[in-house]
């Protein structure tokens, strides 16, 4: 107890020394880690996750530091004994603790040789092994690891005009796909439709920015957009429902209400059928039965909202007693029309919240492909013989053919799998060589064998096959 109190001095000063040097050797560590991510994120050209590199730079930090301060420089009671020594004392104190059991009169009077130096020496004769190179080179490695922080991530495509074509096409890509994420959110769409909107647009901008050319780029738009109209037709049942009514003679004109979405249709609908329930309790389990028998042959799940106040429906009416006044019979019709009303409204709101992101689509496609509308919708329609109004986007599409060696194939636009003939490679398929015709126009366009006042008109021709 006694060496332990005489040596507790000497251990707090070699706490210090060890609090900084691990605390330096932890700095420089993790200053050098972050510093190697960041210059990773733009040797790729790609905006870093400042948030993530604080992170990966506190981490490792704490983990360096615990590491050096506990395991590696904690002066323990023989390593203190030995930076004691190491002032000229000649391994008096390391041979104290070694003989500190030693009863023979030569180890007592070596301990006591040993408390004496112990109980006369100051501590600051240990001198602090933090070497000034040693500090500079830990504070260097902070200060790199900052600027590299703080450097804009662009920094080495400015100076390469490929890189930066890439770095602003990845940024006009980023934003494309905030608008339409924020679009999606501001919509306020069932989650179930939201969260399907979102993870396609997370696949478009993955799409987008894997794609070789413009053109590749806004076909993924096209599938993306194929997509969500998929998520939006799943939640969207009242078609799926009006088609199985129609089967039903006495359900009939409630599915033509549901495919039309119209409140008036929708209320006469319903006035028939109470109209049938006067008839007795027959009719009434006739239309319950017939409701149920749709509800299953549409393929539904129960799930769904729509669904679910039409069985409401169907089981009251069905379970409904004969003795039912009409008085009763309207108020229960007129309360279940409204709660299927209601759940109509919300899908038909659904599309039509999906309308105006479908523009927001078309919109990303265009500037992908360079393509501006006309602000009046009205500007470039032209009057034909046979009064059918068409659109002049500077080709004449009854000449289209003449674009790929004539033949009057005008059946070969319908599809990307219909047949076609090449020169080279015979009878294929459009999709199998429309990406190769593109390329070779832009190489031809390139190399000037293609004039350059045909571009726009052969922009929008390949525009208009691609939609």
């Amino acid at each position: 107890m006694i060496i332990n109190s005489l040596l507790r001095p000497f251990k707090n000063r070699l706490l210090l020394e060890d609090f900084l040097r691990s605390l330096l050797t932890a700095l420089a560590v993790s200053s050098l880690l972050t510093f190697a991510l960041s210059v990773f994120y733009h040797i790729r050209i790609q905006e870093p996750d400042r948030k993530l590199l604080l992170l990966c730079f506190a981490c490792s930090f704490s983990a360096v530091f615990l590491f050096l301060f506990f395991i590696i420089f904690y002066p323990w009671r023989s390593r203190v004994a030995r930076r004691i020594d190491g002032t000229g004392l000649k391994d008096r104190i390391s041979t104290m603790l070694e003989f500190r059991n030693d009863d023979s009169p030569v180890a007592e009077v070596q301990r006591r040789n040993a408390l004496w130096y112990l109980r006369t020496m100051s501590p600051t004769r240990i001198k602090l092994n933090i070497k000034p190179k040693r500090a500079a080179a830990c504070i260097m490695c902070f200060i790199m690891m900052t600027v590299m922080l703080l450097t804009p991530y662009d920094i080495f495509a400015r100076i390469n005009p490929k890189l930066m074509a890439r770095v602003e096409l990845e940024k006009k890509i980023a934003a494309m796909s905030d608008q339409l994420r924020e679009e999606i959110i501001n919509a306020e769409y069932p989650e179930a439709v939201e969260t399907s909107l979102l993870a396609e647009v997370d696949n478009l901008q993955q799409n987008m920015l894997a794609g070789a050319n413009d053109l590749q780029r806004a076909t993924s738009v096209i599938r993306s957009k194929q997509a969500m109209e998929e998520s939006i037709n799943t939640f969207v049942s009242r078609i799926e429902i009006a088609d199985a009514f129609q089967k039903f003679e006495s359900t009939r004109p409630l599915g033509v209400s549901f495919m039309v979405g119209d409140r008036d249709m929708l209320d006469s609908a319903f006035t028939s059928i109470e109209d049938s329930f006067n008839a007795g309790i027959n009719a009434m389990k006739s239309v319950s039965s017939d409701i149920d028998s749709a509800l299953s042959q549409s393929g539904i799940v129960p799930e769904d909202g729509l669904y679910s106040a039409l069985k409401e429906f169907s089981s009251e009416a069905g379970s409904a007693a004969e003795g039912l006044t009409e008085e009763q019979l309207s108020e229960m019709t007129a309360r279940h029309a409204e709660a299927v009303t209601s759940q109509i409204m919300i899908q038909m709101d659904v599309e039509d919240k999906f309308s105006s992101l479908s523009q927001t689509l078309q919109s990303i496609q265009d500037a992908l492909l360079g393509y501006e509308r006309p602000e009046d919708p009205n500007e470039g329609v032209v009057s034909t013989d046979t009064d059918i109004e068409e659109v002049d986007i500077g080709v004449d599409l009854r000449e289209r053919d003449a674009f790929i060696g004539g033949g009057g194939q005008r059946d070969v636009f319908k599809g990307m799998d219909e047949p076609m003939y090449d020169p080279e490679l015979g009878y294929v398929t459009f999709g199998e060589v429309y990406e190769a015709y593109y390329e070779k126009y832009k190489e031809q366009l390139h190399n000037g064998i293609i004039p350059e006042e045909l571009q726009p008109m052969l922009d929008k021709y390949f525009y208009w096959l691609n939609n």
